[in-house]
């Protein structure tokens, strides 16, 4: 995952408008005013129910999150199972370093993932209630009419 940040200037009078990280795929508002020449612009976000599941899928599931479930895994595994002095206790201590690496990195999905439900609903209350995708192929569970 690549992190740099970014200077979004308006097209039309060139001042800088906002500071934020690039990031692959962020939510938020298309089109913006700009606050010294009001002129419309993109922004180079785009609205969750313009997004197709394939980048919905790829939102949840970006490079920090798969890493943080995934990395501290094997480690504390591996850790845990050569670290223990008795081969009786070694798988024991490797599961429950399994454990105990594994749940920062859960913790920090459960943080990330919330914030990224609180942006998909400011999203979606940004959007008209008509253009909601609304049915059972939507991805939303809250937004599924059976």
């Amino acid at each position: 995952m690549i992190i740099r940040w970014i200077d979004y200037k308006c097209p039309s009078c060139g001042k800088v408008i906002r500071v934020s990280v690039l990031k692959k795929l962020s939510l938020g508002p298309e089109i913006a005013h700009c606050q010294y020449c009001d002129v419309k612009y993109r922004t180079g976000e785009q609205e969750w129910i313009h997004l197709p599941p394939s980048k919905r899928f790829e939102y949840f599931f970006t490079e920090d999150v798969v890493g943080a479930v995934l990395a501290p895994g094997p480690l504390g595994f591996i850790c845990g199972y050569y670290a223990c002095d008795s081969p009786n206790h070694s798988l024991p201590a490797g599961l429950t370093l399994l454990a105990v690496c594994t749940l920062p990195g859960l913790a920090y999905v459960g943080f990330a993932w919330a914030n990224k439900v609180r942006q998909i609903k400011l999203s979606l209350k940004r959007c008209s209630e008509e253009n909601a995708p609304i049915g059972p192929n939507s991805i939303l569970p809250w937004r599924r009419s059976f």
